[in-house]
């Protein structure tokens, strides 16, 4: 049933290296290192940074790939820069990107202290220190924290390239990963906690502290102990969920609705989903969003009758209009979907739900349930958009339009491709339309009707995509001239709302052409594509002293 829901650091003071916490970000630099290491006679720049000291070594994390090849790189510290030290490389991993070199120098550094133990959600502003191209030395960087593809933090915006490659990844004054590399638009840091287990594993051990919640409190004894319990088992679920056990407590709810290892209660299953969003499981908060949205269209009146409504596979359909098109949403209930929004946010804030990050994008872009928010919907999209096809086209529609984002012909091509590769139709349209134009790809025809063809074959047609189709079969380009054709589409798109359809309609009567001229016919579609604002409309009936 719910299935369809989807730093602190160390300062050394002398020659020993104890634990302070840095007044301000940039003083993190003075943890940092300029790694140039040299194959096949090129050399790289990279980044590296200090997790221990010991007499007068000094020991540097950096991802693999920075050193491969050359067993003694160079270093150079902050507290010494322009003076160049010798390092040797003392492990490295090149399946997961790592390694470990030691260097020599007897002055005291700045210690960064791995910290696995840090909370950091999906949204969150993490920065950078390192050596991109064109950023200097040390250069702070600013990005933000789009999600997890497996283990990694993915990260997006920032001056992150490969030079950044090995420095850390930090959040407030937290180093909470290694920055490994750069993916097209995207970096990618591995935690620091696999970082921490992989040095214990090469004889690295570092201090650790006590696993901590957000608000400081020691994580509850049954979270730490999660790993010990069958969520598939009733039972062992009930009595997790009955020790405040927020997963536990979600899985109960599943089985309660879903009827298949306990009857079904769906009073059960209702209760328990909000008790587990309560406390914090973001798949429940998801799950409460999608009630919250349910009770808003008015199909039903409360949590349960909700959740009897969602678990009705008959009703798949409406749930996914709801979420992904908000728009078409006549609110009964102002405040639950204002409860809608809020829900989705704390999911998304979670750091792995794309689909509550899209959701709540659409909805901010639309202004449903809360105040329209061009640029968070953007942001939260932009954050989707690494695992969600959808929330990839729609950056793509973002970026050809200028909405929340800077205008980029080019980046809406990217984007929409990369969509529409993976089968996503709302991407047909406007790949479509680029194509036609030349806007940020090359001029092609051909190419144009072949995404506006499937764009109105799409379960959910685009009208502004028959119409553009329409345009093409009236005047024969990149698919062979058909009235009949160019008729067909216009009519379909115009009385769908489509103002560029309503305007070739009224055209095409007052041509005749692919149906028997009629100018009363022709004015009244042009009158309405004008009322919606089309300015070829609004021109031609100015031009024949024509009201709208």
């Amino acid at each position: 049933m719910l299935r369809y829901l989807v730093l602190t650091m160390t300062l050394l003071l002398g020659m020993t290296a104890r634990p302070v916490a840095a007044e301000n970000e940039p003083d993190l630099r003075a943890g940092v290192v300029k790694i140039v290491s040299t194959f096949e006679g090129k050399h790289r720049i990279g980044t590296g940074f200090i997790v221990k000291t010991g007499g007068a070594s000094v020991f540097i994390v950096t991802a693999a790939h920075v050193v491969e090849g050359d067993p003694l790189p160079k270093v150079e510290f902050f507290t010494r820069q322009n003076t160049i030290v010798s390092a040797a490389v003392l492990k490295q991993d090149l399946r997961y990107d790592l390694a470990l070199i030691k260097a020599e120098l007897t002055q005291p550094l700045l210690v960064l202290k791995l910290e696995s133990a840090a909370m950091a959600k999906t949204g969150d502003e993490v920065l950078t220190i390192g050596f991109p191209q064109g950023g200097g030395g040390w250069s702070i960087s600013r990005a933000d924290l789009a999600g997890r593809e497996g283990a990694d933090f993915v990260l997006s915006g920032g001056a992150i390239d490969e030079g950044s490659s090995g420095g850390p990844l930090i959040k407030g004054s937290q180093v909470i990963g290694v920055v490994q590399g750069v993916q097209g638009k995207f970096a990618r840091a591995m935690p620091a906690s696999v970082v921490v287990g992989m040095l214990e594993g090469w004889g690295i051990a570092l201090e650790s502290e006590p696993v901590k919640s957000a608000s400081g409190d020691l994580q509850r004894a049954t979270d730490a102990q999660a790993g010990s319990i069958d969520y598939s088992n009733f039972e062992q679920a009930k009595k997790a969920a009955e020790r405040g056990d927020s997963r536990a407590m979600y899985h109960l709810a599943e089985m309660y609705g879903e009827g298949k290892v306990v009857s079904r209660n769906i009073s059960e299953a209702a209760k328990w989903i909000r008790r587990s969003a309560d406390a914090g499981y973001p798949s429940a908060q998801m799950a409460m969003g999608q009630l919250s949205l349910i009770k808003a269209a008015g199909f039903a009146g409360d949590d349960e009758s909700a959740v009897h409504f969602m678990s009705d596979e008959s009703k798949s359909e409406e749930i996914t209009s709801l979420m992904f098109r908000p728009e078409k949403i006549q609110t009964r209930n102002q405040a639950d979907s204002t409860d809608a929004v809020n829900w989705f946010r704390k999911a998304a804030e979670q750091g792995n739900d794309s689909t509550a990050q899209t959701i709540l994008g659409m909805m901010l872009f639309h202004g449903v349930g809360a105040q329209k928010d061009l640029s968070q919907s953007a942001k939260m999209l932009q954050l989707a958009s690494t695992k969600e096809p959808f929330a990839q086209a729609i950056m793509g529609q973002f970026y050809f339009e200028g909405i929340g984002v800077k205008q980029d012909f080019h980046e809406a091509a990217r984007r929409l491709r990369e969509a529409a590769d993976k089968d996503e139709s709302h991407a047909y349209t406007y790949l479509g339309v680029m194509y036609w134009k030349g806007m940020g790809v090359v001029q092609d025809y051909a190419e144009a009707a072949k995404w506006l063809q499937k764009a109105v074959k799409a379960k959910y047609a685009n009208p502004f995509a028959k119409g553009f189709l329409a345009a093409m079969y009236l005047v024969g380009q990149g698919v062979p001239q058909d009235f009949q054709k160019a008729y067909a589409l216009a009519k379909d798109g115009a009385e769908q709302g489509d103002k560029n359809s309503q305007f070739l309609l009224g055209g095409m009567y007052l041509a005749g052409k692919g149906v028997p001229q009629n100018s009363e016919e022709g004015l009244k579609w042009l009158q309405v594509a004008a009322r919606q604002g089309d300015p070829n409309a609004q021109k031609f009936l100015r031009e024949h002293k024509q009201t709208w």
